[in-house]
């Protein structure tokens, strides 16, 4: 359990993927770092999923523009655990111009 709204969603949309179902999900930078249940439940997409790219995406791409987003790409493991092998990190924040 957890107050924070962001890993429920992210919660509720990978336990609802049937195996070989795929998703990608646009969440903000605290969802990739908090500790706490935020590490349980990362943990858990990753042995449920294969969480295999997140794109950290420039600051101002919404609407709100202080706030940092990714998004999350993975695919449900046929298996409950040991699914995500490697995962490539592409960060579009580095040398990118402001939106807003």
């Amino acid at each position: 359990t957890t107050a924070n709204k962001q890993f429920s969603f992210l919660q509720h949309i990978y336990l609802g993927l049937k195996p070989g179902g795929r998703a990608a999900v646009v969440l903000p930078d605290n969802v990739l770092f908090e500790d706490g249940a935020g590490q349980k439940i990362r943990q858990d997409l990753m042995d449920r999923c294969n969480l295999h790219t997140i794109l950290r995406l420039p600051s101002g791409i919404f609407y709100s523009p202080g706030v940092k987003t990714n998004v999350l790409f993975f695919t449900r493991g046929q298996r409950d655990t040991g699914n995500t092998k490697a995962v490539w990190v592409y960060d579009m924040r580095h040398d990118a111009p402001k939106y807003g």
